[in-house]
């Protein structure tokens, strides 16, 4: 057990998705910039079914909650939606399956939870749904979008929707506070060189309009990111009421 403490304390391994907000808050960490924390390997995504089970993980906040007895939920390196939840871009009305793009982590398990009647399928066809970050960045659409904050509304009036959440595995316990701390600081570091980081995060992901990214991702990572308030909080245990009201199980990274 000591030995298993001073690994632990020494160097951590990070899954996490591959997507802007997400290499913006763990720049530093990943970079292991802070000689006061320990050493932490990461690695991104590109597809859940690559998995991302490791020490620290960051998954969509239902897949989080799913979790729950083998994992706990840190309280720092989370994003919530506060103004949109997922949006379904279609040609008409009434769809019976929704195409979910790749670099999409979240909105099929949104799908599992509040549409358990529509197939979803991996791709980027028409109609779509996609979760809110990528709702923005990829605007306009050609067709007509709904916005299904509604459907979260409906059991959380009010709150945030979680979307993304950190988790650690529970044997690591005596490690959270380390973890949490450590995210904390690279979330500071990197609001405070934001400007360069998306410079270099458009460059690696291809995205041209950086005044864009830049806005997506400082609307999805903020004070609330360094550490959940209450709201944060409480929405997280609304999806866990929502999750077990209906049943929902969430046995696999990903049930497309």
């Amino acid at each position: 057990i000591i030995i298993k403490t001073i690994f632990i304390m020494r160097c951590m391994d990070i899954r996490y998705p591959d997507i802007a907000e997400y290499r913006f808050i763990l720049d530093a960490l990943c970079g292991n910039i802070f000689p006061s924390f320990p050493r932490f390997r990461c690695e991104a995504v590109a597809s859940l079914s690559e998995g991302l089970e490791a020490d620290v993980s960051f998954v969509p906040a239902p897949l989080a909650v799913a979790k729950s007895e083998s994992h706990l939920i840190l309280s720092s390196g989370s994003i919530f939606s506060y103004f949109s939840g997922p949006i379904i871009v279609a040609p008409r009305e009434e769809y019976t399956e929704l195409y979910v793009p790749r670099d999409d982590f979240y909105s099929v398990f949104f799908a599992r939870v509040f549409m358990p009647g529509i197939s979803i399928k991996e791709g980027d066809d028409y109609p779509s749904l996609l979760e809110p970050r990528l709702a923005i960045l990829r605007s306009p659409f050609p067709y007509p979008k709904i916005d299904l904050y509604s459907s979260w509304a409906s059991v959380a009036s009010n709150l945030p929707i979680p979307i993304y959440c950190g988790i650690i595995r529970k044997e690591m316990e005596e490690a959270k506070r380390i973890a949490e701390d450590a995210i904390r600081a690279s979330v500071k570091y990197a609001l405070n060189n934001s400007d360069l980081l998306i410079k270099e995060i458009a460059h690696i992901h291809d995205v041209k309009n950086v005044d864009l990214l830049k806005r997506v991702v400082l609307n999805f990572v903020n004070k609330n990111t360094l550490s959940m308030a209450q709201e944060e909080v409480e929405a997280i245990q609304a999806l866990k009421r929502a999750m077990d009201e209906k049943h929902v199980v969430l046995d696999d990274l990903s049930p497309i």
